[in-house]
Parts: structure tokens; C-alpha cells; sequence
């Protein structure tokens, strides 16, 4: 049983961290090198990560109402900030004379690792079509799956602003032959064929739009999709598992205490 003092010291702390982001955000030009705006977001981070709450306490408080209505103006806040962070490393990169790719940022790091755990436990193996379906301005998820696991990836997107980014990149690291970046329209035509299919972090209403996929898929596939578990839930969309009809769930891939997000691992 979770006290109302320390529910109601969490709320306010909570509270003041997502407004202090949602307004850091809202006044930048630039979010990726706003050092406000950094401080908000690593900030409002580490306090997620240090909570000690159970999953039930995490999702009585995600249910109270001073706490849900911070979230969709913070998750919005703080993909904004990223897609910012992601658009500037991708055009730094696309300008640099040698293309090394370096993983030391955070949020690279943190991709990679989720990306790589993804790719495992779904038994990648060389030449596998794989479908990512959402990219970023800097596609690591595509890279890791064609450059460390020898996949044949097709990335489909619907933004071009992104698709373009992303294939400057794929390109520079010389992947354009394993992997191919094409219009989110194509998405029907391709499902059919793939071995697996992963689900990023940049697709809304994630349970409905995977459940729009299952006629498509051949029994077999494995599905990862990256969701928001508990308190995370603030920051990145909760995919709830039970309003997906069709697939047998896997399990949940979890990647350590620094870890935003999680995978759900299901089976068509």
C-alpha cells in the first residue's frame, strides 16, 4: 500500500519535471543543443529510472489524474527533443569526410542495445527479410539489423523529410544493397514477406495498427514492438498487449536499470 504522503510528494515532483521539459521545449529553436532543454529531459529521466514503486503502484499512479494529463504534452515534448537529437547526429554525420559510426551518445547507446537484444531474441539469422516499419534521422535500428546480424531489411516510413535523412546515412555506411527505405504505403505489399517485423518507437496506436497487420503476416513471424512499461509510460507509448488479437505473446525484453523502453515480443 503506497502512502498518500509519498504519492503526493512523487505527483508534485513528477509534475514540475514534465512542465519544466514540456516549457524548456516549447520556447527552443533547437532542442538537441538547448542546454535547458538537455537538463530537462535527463532530468525527468533519472527520476523515472530511480522510482522503487511495484508494477501495481506504477500503474496507480499512471491512472490518477494529475498524472495523465501531463502525459500526452510531455511524450510529445520529449519525441520532439529526440527526433531534434536524432535529426542533428544524422546531418553531423552525413557531413563527416570518414563515416565511423559512434555510439557513445546516450540515446545511441540506448537504441543499440534494445536494437541487438530485439534481433536476438527473435532469432535473426543471415538474409532473413526483416520489416521495420518507422525510422528515425539516423536509422540505427535498420543498421544494426543489416550490418550486425546480415539481415535484408526494408524500413518503411512515412515521413519523407526522414526517409531522406535516413538514406543519406544508410548510403554513407554503404548498406543501401541490405537496406532499402520506402514509403510506409508499401507496407501491405511487403508484410507477406517477411521473417519478422519490428515496430519502433515512432508508431502511434501501436495495438491497432499491429492488429491491422495480422491478415498479412505468415503464421511464423515474429513481432517485436517497442513499448513504454510503467512509469516509462510517461515517455514512450504503453502497447497493451491484451487488445492484440493473433499473436502469441513471447515475452517482454527489458534492457537494464538505464533503459527507457521495452520490446514486446510476439509470434503471428
Amino acid at each position: 500500500m503506497m502512502s498518500i504522503p509519498v504519492m503526493k510528494t512523487f505527483t508534485e515532483n513528477l509534475n514540475q519535471l514534465c512542465l519544466d521539459l514540456q516549457e524548456a521545449v516549447r520556447v527552443s529553436e533547437h532542442p538537441s543543443v538547448d542546454r535547458k532543454v538537455q537538463l530537462s529531459a535527463e532530468s525527468l529521466e533519472q527520476f523515472l529510472l530511480t522510482q522503487h514503486f511495484t508494477p501495481i503502484q506504477e500503474n496507480t499512479l499512471l491512472k490518477l489524474d494529475s498524472i495523465a494529463q501531463l502525459v500526452p504534452h510531455t511524450r510529445a515534448a520529449y519525441e520532439y527533443y529526440h527526433q531534434d537529437l536524432e535529426r542533428s547526429f544524422a546531418t553531423d554525420f552525413s557531413n563527416q569526410q570518414e563515416n565511423e559510426l559512434d555510439l557513445s551518445p546516450v540515446h545511441l547507446r540506448r537504441e543499440a542495445i534494445i536494437s541487438s537484444k530485439e534481433a536476438h531474441f527473435s532469432n535473426i539469422q543471415e538474409k532473413d527479410r526483416v520489416l521495420v516499419v518507422g525510422s528515425s534521422y539516423f536509422p540505427l535500428q535498420s543498421i544494426i539489423l543489416a550490418g550486425q546480424f546480415n539481415a535484408h531489411v526494408v524500413c518503411v516510413e512515412p515521413q519523407q523529410s526522414i526517409r531522406e535523412h535516413a538514406q543519406r546515412i544508410i548510403e554513407a555506411l554503404d548498406l543501401q544493397s541490405k537496406i532499402s527505405m520506402q514509403d510506409i504505403k508499401n507496407i501491405y505489399l511487403q508484410a507477406p514477406k517477411a521473417h519478422a517485423l519490428f515496430i519502433s518507437r515512432h508508431i502511434g496506436e501501436k495495438a491497432p495498427f499491429i492488429n491491422s497487420l495480422t491478415s498479412h503476416l505468415k503464421p511464423g513471424t515474429r513481432v517485436m514492438c517497442r513499448t513504454g512499461y510503467g512509469l516509462r509510460a510517461i515517455l514512450h507509448e504503453f502497447v497493451p498487449h491484451k487488445q492484440i488479437q493473433g499473436y502469441t505473446q513471447l515475452g517482454l525484453i527489458e534492457t537494464g536499470k538505464t533503459s527507457l523502453q521495452s520490446s514486446l515480443c510476439l509470434l503471428r
